[in-house]
């Protein structure tokens, strides 16, 4: 059973980030996903990715992760500097888009 932020004319549903996955590996192992969603939540919109029409977060969130090694004590953090490396760019979506086919109800 899930959560929906949005219900969508298509029957794909709009939740947060991790629930198209989450939804994509119940229905490969046929067990029932049910989407939970109030009535004024159904919306007229059609999409088709999880890119376009998404809210963003903060790219910090998923470069700066802090890390903390047993024998050093060190916090490190993951992509330290990755704003000044070329041809990268970090997404932080913070909605993704479940195809019809992975909801059972």
């Amino acid at each position: 059973m899930i959560g929906v932020t949005s219900m969508l004319t298509n029957g794909a549903l709009i939740g947060r980030i991790g629930t198209a996955m989450i939804s994509c590996i119940a229905h490969s192992y046929h067990k029932p996903v049910i989407a939970c969603c109030e009535t004024y939540k159904f919306s007229s919109k059609v999409q088709f990715d999880s890119l376009s029409h998404n809210m963003m977060g903060n790219p910090d969130y998923l470069a700066y992760s802090t890390i903390f090694t047993e024998q050093s004590g060190i916090k490190k953090t993951t992509l330290d500097g990755w704003e000044k490396t070329a041809n990268l760019t970090i997404v932080n979506p913070i909605y993704d888009v479940t195809p019809s086919e992975y909801i059972s109800m």
